[in-house]
């Protein structure tokens, strides 16, 4: 405990004070002047400061300031003067209390101060900690529920696949395959536990379907092009599968510089972007397709594991059109490409 005063006196005092504390043991160290505490600050720690408004080199706010500035996280007992603005009992924001000097020499006041500082600065580093440790747990979770969002989806969508057209199936194989849906369709709960929305599919800003430039007339045709972007294999795999019939005709790309360089070419009326792929990410190639006027009339369907408010957000903001989240189903991605091109059933 390390107690600032110009006073050996009043040193003493405090001394006396705190030794008749059977509770609690106080070990005092004196300090004359504010730069002698910043001394005793800087080569060992201490449980605690009380600081005396006596002292001439500097005021308590200033010093408190300083050593907070240096990293001294010890809570601080600042003894006020009676004309002290500041004077009364309590504590501020920070934690660090004031009492004035006159009710901090009576019984056992400062006593009481000191222990009821230090049990709440002991309270605020275990709740700061919880804190931290929460965030870390949460962090974890997030990356931990996006890492699974690919695998898991692609699982689903080829299981769904395979029990939609058979392939030769027998009976044992059917309901084996059945079970494998519906232990992804539990794992597909276990992760939006995890990141809870309301639906997997958005639309987060309107397509605008007015005058386009001469340029995009190409994106009319008889068999709508999809373009689907993502730097797993088995996903672009699993959504060209997804799409493959004469309503569509698919290009696919593993990252982004690629995909523009399709898009340039082929101009297809949908892009289906992966957030995180190599060269450009979704997020920076969309921003590029709504910034361009020979493109800008494309729909453009944001494709992620990454459920958060903030992502969504950020996808708004490169204006994409639609937002779907990995693992989806086939029909969702069916509705999503279905919406983007217009088609009514």
């Amino acid at each position: 405990m390390l107690f600032a005063s110009t006073s050996d006196d009043q040193t003493q005092v405090v001394r006396q004070l705190v030794s008749a504390s059977e509770s609690h043991a106080f070990h005092i160290v004196h300090a004359g002047s504010g730069r002698e505490v910043q001394q005793l600050c800087a080569t060992g720690g201490c449980a605690a400061l009380i600081l005396d408004c006596t002292l001439a080199d500097t005021d308590n706010e200033t010093l408190l300031g300083r050593l907070r500035a240096t990293g001294v996280v010890a809570p601080a007992l600042l003894l006020t003067s009676g004309c002290d603005q500041s004077s009364g009992t309590g504590c501020d924001t920070s934690g660090d209390e004031r009492l004035p000097r006159l009710e901090a020499f009576a019984g056992n006041t400062l006593v009481r101060a000191l222990v009821a500082m230090l049990q709440r600065h002991q309270l605020s580093t275990e709740l700061s900690a919880a804190r931290d440790e929460a965030a870390h747990a949460r962090a974890t979770l997030a990356a931990l529920a996006h890492a699974l969002a690919t695998p898991l989806g692609v699982v689903m969508g080829m299981t769904q696949l395979v029990l939609a057209n058979g392939y030769g199936l027998d009976a044992s194989g059917r309901a084996c395959l059945e079970d494998v849906a519906l232990g992804g369709a539990r794992a597909r709960e276990l992760l939006d536990a995890l990141a809870p929305v309301n639906a997997h599919l958005h639309a987060i800003s309107p397509v605008d379907r007015g005058a386009r430039p001469a340029q995009l007339t190409r994106l009319e045709s008889a068999r709508n092009i999809v373009l689907i972007a993502d730097d797993d294999a088995a996903t672009r795999r699993l959504i060209s599968t997804t799409l493959a019939s004469d309503l569509y005709s698919v290009l696919q790309a593993a990252d982004g510089e690629e995909a523009w360089r399709l898009i340039r070419k082929h101009h297809p009326a949908v892009a289906i972007l992966d957030w995180q792929m190599p060269v450009y990410s979704g997020l920076e190639l969309t921003d590029v397709i709504k910034s361009d006027p020979q493109v800008w009339g494309m729909t453009v369907i944001m494709l992620t594991g990454r459920t958060a408010p903030a992502d969504r957000a950020a996808g708004a903001q490169a204006r994409a059109d639609l937002y779907l989240t990995k693992p989806f189903s086939s029909e969702e991605l069916l509705r999503a490409v279905e919406q983007a091109l217009g088609i009514v059933h």
